[in-house]
This record gives structure tokens, sequence and C-alpha cells, in this order.
């Protein structure tokens, strides 16, 4: 199975919420700032990653966390409260 090289950011403001993201985070890969992580996980751990994500995500608002195939720049996946899971391949990321 390949390996996808990501970077997991985002921008958490209550405490409680951040803490369970980096827990998650912390078990995938190696946190480089404060709020941004690298990944190098197999198809199946990324699958598992982005639902255990979304599933603190989907109901906060004011939560955001962006996921970057940094192998595959083109996509990035959006996981926050309005729009958890969509993948937008023409968006310009900011």
């Amino acid at each position: 199975m390949s390996e996808k090289n990501i970077i997991v950011f985002y921008d958490i403001s209550d405490n409680k919420i951040r803490n369970k993201i980096v827990k998650i985070l912390e078990s995938y890969g190696i946190r480089m700032q404060k709020s941004v992580f690298q990944c190098e996980v197999n198809l199946r751990q990324f699958i598992q990653l982005k639902l255990k994500l979304s599933s603190i995500v989907e109901f906060n608002d004011g939560v955001s966390v962006v996921i970057i195939e940094v192998s595959n720049k083109d996509k990035v996946y959006y996981l926050d409260g309005k729009r958890a899971l969509q993948e937008n391949t023409n968006d310009v990321f900011i």
C-alpha cells in the first residue's frame, strides 16, 4: 500500500476541541509548528484520520482543519463545520 505524505493544519480557538484534534494528529504524525502536523499514512490510515477529524469538526462552527497531500498538491481537503470532507481540485489554496 502506498504512503501519502500529508500536511494537516488547523485553526481552533476552543481548547477542548483543539486538544482532541492534537491528540489524534499526534498519533499519526509529528508536530511541525503549534498548529501544523506532518504525517505519512497509508490509504487506510488516511481515511481513518479524515473520519476521526470530521467527527469532531463536523458540528463545530469556528473550527477549521485543512489536509494537503504533499505528493499531489492539486488536492486540498477541507474539513470544517460547513463543508466536512469536501474535496476541491480546482480551488486556489489560501
